[in-house]
């Protein structure tokens, strides 16, 4: 795991770096949140911290601060996962009168489901970058899962979608809407077939047709082509791009791009 920030000529700059020893931080890190490196923290970093401070990282022209993490599999399996937190040092909700954060995982996830409106973040949003790994256990029951929150200013133009190692036993066609949109105006269908045929119209009863590697078993695969998702132009103020769909207790990894290919950011 790596933290760092992009200078404003786009050079990177390096705030710390977490290689994950399994035999030496298993036990202080298995279900537990951490901070690597931090004052305190039961876990090394190789180098900085991943408490940072923000002051150094150059603002954009809205005044945000962005910190970027890299993170790269060295071994394991699909069940290997993680997950990212980010908000104030641990000792902040306790000085505004708040019980601490807990380290671990079901505490913390009670604590925050509790008390919703508590543990702000001041204003810290954790987004994912151009893919979103994503593992469901509704069986056979259709998910509605928020893709990407789409921009005013991305209106008339294109959002292309594809998925990744798919392979759920059961796969009615994907349904594409966006929140703030009604059906009329967007809605759009995609299925998995063995030889996908260009010219439908991605209505229902004509979706989109997509496959892995000219066929449905997508083990390991991506679907391909890509799906089109043309974001109305008119009367378009902004929304959350969803897609509705079953996955079949099925651990697969979303992708997203808008049409000249920089990454969507997808929460």
């Amino acid at each position: 795991y790596t933290l760092y920030y992009s200078e404003h000529d786009g050079e990177r700059q390096e705030l710390a770096s977490y290689p994950v020893d399994n035999l030496r931080d298993a036990l202080n890190s298995d279900l537990r949140w951490v901070s690597p490196g931090a004052p305190g923290s039961i876990v090394p970093a190789d180098s900085g911290s991943f408490e940072v401070e923000l002051s150094p990282i150059p603002p954009d022209e809205n005044g945000a601060r962005t910190i970027q993490m890299e993170v790269s599999a060295i071994s394991g399996s699909a069940k290997n996962v993680w997950d990212l937190w980010a908000g104030p040092p641990a000792g902040y909700y306790a000085s505004i009168g708040l019980a601490p954060l807990s380290p671990d995982v079901n505490e913390r996830n009670l604590q925050l489901a509790n008390n919703p409106t508590f543990y702000d973040t001041r204003g810290i949003s954790v987004l994912a970058l151009g893919r979103m790994p994503v593992a469901a256990y509704h069986g056979d029951i259709e998910l509605k899962l928020p893709l990407a929150p789409v921009e005013v200013g991305l209106g008339g133009g294109t959002a292309y979608a594809t998925l990744f190692d798919y392979d759920a036993a059961t796969r009615p066609p994907l349904h594409f809407t966006f929140d703030t949109v009604a059906d009329s105006t967007f809605d759009l269908y995609a299925a998995i077939v063995p030889n996908p045929k260009v010219g439908h119209s991605g209505t229902a009863a004509d979706p989109l047709q997509m496959a892995c590697e000219g066929t449905i078993e997508c083990d390991n695969a991506w679907l391909t082509p890509q799906v089109p998702l043309l974001i109305p132009r008119e009367f378009f103020l902004g929304g959350t791009l969803e897609a509705n769909y079953t996955p079949g207790r099925d651990d697969h990894v979303w992708s997203l791009a808008i049409t000249s290919g920089r990454p969507f950011l997808t929460r």
